[in-house]
C-alpha cells in the first residue's frame, strides 16, 4: 500500500532520470540514447517504456508516491515583470520562441522573492515517463521544475520537501491562476501569425491584380 505522504524523488533530465528513496539513499540513474529520446523529443516511447521496466525490474522497484522534479537543461525560462498586462504580452513573446508543438507546450509562473520568471517544457517528455511509471502502481504526486540544487545522497530530502513547496508550479495542473498562461498566451500568439500570414496573401492578390490590369 502506498504511502498518502510522497517518499520518492524523480529527477529527470535531458539523458534520462534519477531516482531517490529511503531504501535507494544514493539514488539509481536510468540513462537513455539518442535513438529513444533526442532534444527533448522522444524518439521511440516503445523503447522508452522497455528501458523503464527494465530498470524498475533489475533494481527491484517497488510502487511508490513520488514527485518529480525537471531539470534546468529540460527547461526555458524567461524573468518577466510583475505588470500583468505587459506580464501576458512578454509571455506571449516568449511562448513563440520555444521550439515545442503547441499541444505539448506547458508554462507556469515561478515566483521567486520580488521575481517572477516563465518556465516551459515539453509536457509529452514527462507525461510519458508519468503514465509507464503509473502503469505499473506508482502515484505521481507533483510535476515541478528546478528547485536550484542537483539531487544527490545528502540533499535529496531537502529537495523533495522545496519541490512540495512549489504547489502552484505544478505542471499536472491547470489553473490559469497558478501561473498557467498557455492557453491565453499562444491563443494570442498564434492568432497574431495568421494575422500576418493573412496581410501577406492580401497584398499579394492587391500585387497580381495590379500586374493584371497593368499589362492588359
Amino acid at each position: 500500500m502506498l504511502s498518502h505522504k510522497s517518499n520518492s524523488l524523480l529527477y529527470i533530465t535531458r539523458t534520462g532520470f534519477s531516482f531517490f528513496s529511503k531504501d535507494f539513499q544514493n539514488g539509481l540513474v536510468l540513462n537513455v540514447s539518442d535513438e529513444i529520446i533526442k532534444d527533448l523529443e522522444i524518439i521511440s516511447k516503445v523503447k522508452l517504456r522497455e528501458q523503464i521496466e527494465l530498470f524498475l525490474t533489475q533494481n527491484k522497484i517497488q510502487p511508490t508516491k513520488a514527485v518529480v522534479v525537471l531539470s534546468d537543461d529540460i527547461l526555458f525560462s524567461k524573468f518577466v515583470t510583475v505588470d500583468l498586462v505587459q506580464q501576458e504580452k512578454e509571455i506571449r513573446d516568449f511562448l513563440d520562441e520555444v521550439p515545442f508543438d503547441y499541444e505539448d507546450l506547458v508554462c507556469k509562473l515561478k515566483k521567486d522573492s520580488e521575481k517572477v520568471s516563465v518556465v516551459a517544457t515539453n509536457s509529452d517528455l514527462y507525461l510519458t515517463i508519468k503514465n509507464i511509471l503509473e502503469s505499473k502502481d506508482w502515484c505521481i504526486e507533483m510535476v515541478v521544475p528546478d528547485v536550484g540544487e542537483i539531487p544527490n545522497s545528502t540533499n535529496w530530502q531537502d529537495i523533495l520537501t522545496k519541490a512540495l513547496g512549489l504547489k502552484q508550479c505544478n505542471f499536472l495542473t491547470n489553473k490559469k491562476n497558478n501561473g498557467d498562461f498557455l492557453n491565453s498566451a499562444s491563443t494570442g500568439s498564434h492568432h497574431g501569425r495568421f494575422l500576418a500570414i493573412g496581410a501577406v496573401i492580401f497584398l499579394l492578390a492587391i500585387a497580381m491584380l495590379f500586374l493584371v490590369v497593368y499589362f492588359k
